[in-house]
């Protein structure tokens, strides 16, 4: 909740109103929030007795010092948890402050019940609040996110603190968290795990605040809010392909209207970054192809795109042939489109999509679905994609069996243990990142990584792979722990590029082969099947350890080298396993 009680229209009317937008953050994915109430407050108070001394102090209506130009305004263009934006112009010293003690969780309901009484004074607010919230005071809900969300009608950069500090028993302040945002012009997106901020219990208090003081600073606030989720909405899953709309989009105006448009600078910013951190980029557009794609060869962006879909076809349709073509999930695919209708249709047709408004392209990767690290792997991403196209025109017109294919490719597998920090930081990236051929998972930390690689117990493998296009390069990861003289596969994921092509046959035979020289005639597996890793569910039912398994059943199994035919000489193999593992 905001102190709306001090907001002044006839200041607020003065400020340029022409921006709106609608949260990205959708309230049916919130079961608790956290019941704070944030008020206008001074970095450097020291009441009352810089109510006679500060030249800032600026009287309010109850006598406190009104640090906000024209108090918290509902701007009703903006909507997030609320049916508004909390409209704030900050001054000199001007912070927004929340009381943690006086905090308490409370389900979504009850706090769409509170809106009803958001113009309400203070005392009546906290008597509402306490009615329909009384069950949960004493209630412990793990948090999930503090959420904050704002947009800067501003033409500069700004930073934005968040602090979070209590008193000990000493009255001693403990300062346990402080961030600083960077807020762009347009929309503004955070998404703070609720562990960083080191709350253990509901006490201290926490600001809100522009870094520079110097001058006025307007910030609408959609959320600012701690929150549970229903469902892991932040998922470490990160985006692999963005499709981009055309038209008001990736440039400015019409094409089919006027074919001198330019690109959109904020546009051009993203997909460059975007292609340096090695997310692939595609493009779904309702458009004649043959004009639009001789202007994107005109501005130099046609390298940039795969599998191009522009035609008159659904978008959710053109959406699913990309995903095809790349061998990736829907969920790791995402739009941007300036048409809500566009939007909406894929949302309706393909839910697992994200997709996102035209207005978010500037803020769009700093998202953390897009945090992601650039890497000297991540450079030369689409590169291997583009000779993977190479090698599917050879399929098309290759005359004899699927294996007869395989060995003109050439191919070559490496395996060895991960050393140095670019390979390291790539095996890492496809544990947090594959899903369709990924068996456990997990999902470490770097830190958490590090520890498993430098575990004197835990074989760790990465796969690398060539063929007469070029180097796939790292391909893949696989992890097995040694337990009272038990093999215990932990981890194996393996690249969508490569998926298919036999290199987990191949893998497999030897390493179960290495195993069998050394005592471990098998292998325990646990294997749990679910919507996003079938890839992994159909090898093994190809070696026929699986059968219809159910989704979210595990499934311990033993695997071993008799497990696989015979494989003949598609592809050469060269494992390098440290000596520690030779018994």
């Amino acid at each position: 909740m905001f102190q709306l009680e001090w907001a002044n229209k006839k200041k607020w009317t003065k400020e340029e109103n022409n921006y709106s937008f609608k949260s990205r953050f959708k309230k049916d994915d919130v079961s608790f929030l956290l019941n704070i109430q944030w008020e206008e407050h001074c970095v450097e108070c020291a009441v009352p007795e810089c109510y006679s001394s500060c030249p800032l102090y600026s009287k309010r209506a109850d006598g406190h010092c009104a640090r906000f130009t024209y108090g918290i305004i509902p701007n009703k263009n903006f909507q997030g948890l609320y049916r508004f934006g909390a409209d704030i112009k900050f001054k000199k010293w001007a912070k927004l402050e929340a009381n943690l003690g006086r905090a308490h969780p409370a389900p979504l309901l009850s706090h769409k019940l509170l809106q009803l009484g958001e113009h309400l004074p203070k005392r009546f607010k906290e008597r509402l609040a306490y009615a329909f919230t009384e069950s949960y005071f004493n209630k412990t809900v793990d948090l999930d996110y503090f959420i904050v969300e704002c947009f800067s009608p501003g033409k500069e950069k700004l930073n934005l603190i968040i602090e979070y500090f209590f008193y000990d028993a000493k009255g001693m302040r403990k300062t346990l968290y402080r961030n600083s945002l960077t807020i762009i012009p347009g929309h503004n997106f955070f998404s703070i795990p609720f562990s960083e901020l080191k709350i253990e219990d509901l006490k201290g208090y926490l600001f809100v605040h522009p870094e520079e003081e110097s001058k006025e600073h307007r910030l609408i606030f959609t959320w600012l809010d701690f929150v549970k989720l229903k469902k892991p909405v932040f998922a470490d899953d990160k985006v692999k392909c963005v499709a981009w709309d055309l038209d008001n989009t990736l440039w400015d105006g019409i094409i089919s209207e006027d074919n001198a448009i330019e690109p959109n600078k904020a546009a051009l910013v993203l997909v460059k970054e975007l292609d340096e951190k090695g997310i692939i980029q595609t493009i779904v557009s309702k458009n004649d192809f043959d004009v639009t794609w001789k202007k994107i060869q005109e501005l130099g962006l046609d390298h940039y795109f795969l599998y191009p879909e522009i035609n008159w076809h659904q978008k959710s349709e053109n959406l699913k042939n990309i995903a095809g073509n790349l061998n990736i999930s829907l969920a790791s695919l995402a739009m941007i489109d300036d048409s809500e209708f566009e939007r909406e249709e894929v949302k309706a047709s393909l839910p697992a999509i994200r997709v996102y408004s035209n207005t978010e392209i500037a803020a769009l990767g700093r998202y953390k679905e897009f945090d992601l690290p650039v890497t000297s792997v991540s450079k030369t991403r689409r590169s291997l994609y583009q000779k993977d196209l190479e090698r599917k025109k050879l399929k098309e017109h290759f005359e004899g069996s699927y294996d007869d294919f395989l060995r003109e490719c050439r191919m070559n597998v490496k395996v060895f243990l991960p050393t140095q920090t670019d390979d390291i930081i790539r095996c890492h990236e496809l544990i947090q990142r594959s899903n369709q051929l990924n068996l456990s998972l997990n999902r470490y930390s770097y830190s958490e990584f590090q520890l498993l690689l430098t575990n004197a117990s835990i074989l760790s493998l990465a796969i690398q792979s060539e063929d007469r296009f070029g180097n796939y390069g790292i391909v893949g990861f696989c992890s097995v722990s040694f337990v009272d003289e038990k093999a215990i596969l932990l981890d194996f994921v393996l690249s969508c590029r490569v998926a298919q092509k036999k290199i987990e046959l191949v893998f497999f035979k030897e390493l179960l082969l290495f195993l069998s020289k050394t005592g471990y005639h098998k292998v325990a597996v646990r294997f749990v099947p679910n919507t996003r890793n079938t890839l992994m569910h159909r090898f093994f039912e190809d070696i026929q350890l699986l059968s219809d398994p159910i989704i979210g059943r595990a499934y311990n199994l033993a695997i071993s080298s008799s497990n696989f035919d015979i494989l003949s000489d598609i592809m050469t193999i060269e494992l390098n396993i440290p000596v520690r593992f030779n018994r």
